[in-house]
């Protein structure tokens, strides 16, 4: 056998199919919280929300609440939450 054939035999392709490369990484989200009007998210985002000042307090901390736990149950991508809250953000301004 020359060099040649000996180099391609050791590049036979392994058809195996590995389900896991699919997978996503397992990621460890950072600390949600609310500062101010600026909602954070440790390591992700932080993002200004001050067109919620137009609701009612009640209102305005229920809403809040209610978005940091439903950012915790992690059954959307960070990037769809963020779009999410920013969609509401832009209806409370221009929709007062």
């Amino acid at each position: 056998m020359t060099a040649t054939a000996l180099k391609e035999s050791d590049k036979q392709l392994n058809l195996d199919v590995n389900l896991d490369r699919t997978d996503r990484p397992e990621f460890k989200h950072g600390d949600l919280f609310w500062e101010g009007d600026s909602l954070k998210w440790i390591g992700m985002m932080s993002v200004n929300y001050s067109a919620f000042k137009v609701l009612a307090p009640e209102t305005q901390r229920s809403l809040r609440d209610h978005l940091i736990l439903f950012a915790k149950q992690r059954k959307y991508s960070i990037r769809t939450f963020q779009c999410m809250v920013q969609a509401l953000g832009r209806l409370c301004h221009c929709y007062p």
